[in-house]
């Protein structure tokens, strides 16, 4: 059965069928005389107990003795009992309604116990038979013991209606979870999927089956296969061109020394211009190799105790250095030592890509503002060391603010070419930070620029 539509129709109909047949069954019950034959079965145990002492006092001392009796149990209130001749007197001359006698009567003439319930008063009638041969009824009457027809019927419908909601809830439920159960299995794939694990698969729970969904589950891991094939594919290129391009470049190098050596004067600038941009293509490729370096996990991390706070002070001299032949500022505001696991290069160059990032669109006659501060937490896992990177820019766009951090984006072309930046700096910050267990975001600032958070785990007192 491989139609997931199908299914649901079937186990609907399935309910529907089940919940008419409860509905008819328990009203055919009901109309039987099941539940009210109970009831009467016990009330009639109950009454009848003082039956069997009428006919043993009968036998013993006669009218006279069942008399006393009578009046005894009519004193303690619980049972009223009556004793009728086969002409319809009382024996002891109490009136007795003519219901009474007309119970009686039937019990006389067909020697059965009768029962009667009216309002929410039962009776009940036996015949008793005197050592001379006269014949006499029993009658026992208990007000208050019964219940009114009323909730005798309203019984009945709640036992239907409760018998009708179990029953369709049973299979509502199963057919939920038979539904349910494999789409959070796929919700749950898609998003460690979403979030870098391109090694997550659903087949060997969900793929088995043969419907609908178990198509879904195929056809997830055929997307998630190809798109793990085409980001190694992606990496592998990225990092054999960067290996490739090193080589020229340095060739490139020793020709410009050449070229320098034997041109001109008026050839400076143009040989200074092709130094420049291969010191930029130098970089880039560098980057890219850092890039693909943590992306495939080949670095190689060596955990190490690392104090944040000397990282970020030559991170911050790095830049600052630089940010002076801009017209701009890098201050540290604030200043903990934080002591982190991990490898005091790649920290470095996660926070120096900040900065310099900073430094490059903050405004000019601004300063980059550097925050490190350790937040403690409940338990021990739970602290983190928090370092704020604030510029004084024109900000990015909200909606692009998710982007900043993806290899190669671009807030804006012509503000990223008069820059030079090339859209990895953040990209490896990223790669670095997740490397050691932390997160990296940035938000607009309330009154203009961009702020970067770098939250990492601090370690445990007994490793440093």
């Amino acid at each position: 059965m491989r139609s997931l539509f199908l299914k649901v129709f079937l186990w609907f109909w399935l309910a529907s069928t089940l919940t008419s047949i409860v509905y008819v069954y328990s009203a055919i019950w009901m109309r039987s005389g099941g539940l009210y034959q109970g009831w009467v079965g016990l009330t009639t145990d109950v009454l009848n107990l003082s039956g069997d002492a009428v006919e043993e006092k009968l036998a013993k001392g006669g009218k006279e003795a069942v008399a006393a009796y009578l009046d005894a149990i009519a004193g303690a209130g619980e049972v009223s009992g009556y004793l009728l001749d086969d002409q319809g007197n009382e024996v002891r001359g109490v009136d007795v309604t003519p219901r009474i006698r007309e119970l009686a009567a039937q019990a006389l003439e067909t020697g059965e116990r009768q029962m009667a319930l009216r309002g929410r008063t039962a009776l009940a009638a036996r015949r008793a038979v005197d050592p001379a041969g006269d014949r006499f009824v029993f009658v026992s009457e208990s007000p208050g013991f019964g219940r009114r027809p009323y909730s005798m019927e309203a019984e009945a419908r709640l036992v239907r209606a409760g018998a009708t909601f179990l029953a369709m809830g049973v299979v509502c439920y199963w057919l939920v979870r038979y539904i349910a159960s494999p789409v959070r299995k796929l919700r749950t794939a898609t998003r460690q999927l979403a979030d870098g694990d391109l090694s997550v698969r659903v087949g060997k729970v969900v793929g088995r089956r043969r419907d609908e969904i178990g198509d879904l589950a195929r056809d997830f891991d055929y997307m998630a296969e190809r798109v793990e094939s085409l980001l190694a594919a992606q990496r592998t290129l990225l990092r054999d061109i960067s290996h490739e391009l090193r080589s020229p470049l340095a060739r490139l190098s020793v020709a410009l020394e050449l070229a320098r050596k034997r041109s001109g004067p008026e050839a400076v600038g143009a040989l200074e211009r092709i130094e420049r941009e291969s010191g930029r293509l130098n970089d880039l490729i560098g980057q890219l190799l850092a890039l693909t370096r943590l992306e495939t996990g080949a670095e190689g991390l060596q955990a190490v105790p690392v104090d944040l706070a000397e990282v970020l002070d030559d991170a911050v001299e790095n830049a600052d250095f630089e940010a002076r032949n801009r017209g701009r500022r890098v201050r540290v505001l604030q200043s903990e030592h934080c002591s982190v696991l991990g490898q005091w290069d790649l920290l470095h160059s996660a926070i120096e890509n900040v900065l310099r990032n900073a430094v490059l669109y903050t405004a000019k006659d601004t300063e980059v503002e550097v925050t490190l501060a350790c937040e403690g937490g409940v338990s021990e896992g739970d602290r983190q060391a928090l370092i704020r990177v604030r510029d004084h820019g024109e900000g990015i766009p909200e909606d692009a603010l998710a982007e900043v951090f993806r290899p190669f984006h671009r807030v804006g072309e012509a503000r990223d070419r008069q820059t030079g930046g090339t859209g990895l700096g953040l990209a490896i910050t990223q790669r670095a930070v997740n490397v050691h267990g932390g997160t990296v975001k940035a938000t607009n600032a309330p009154d203009g620029g961009l702020i970067v958070e770098i939250r990492l785990p601090l370690a445990d007192e007994a490793t440093t």
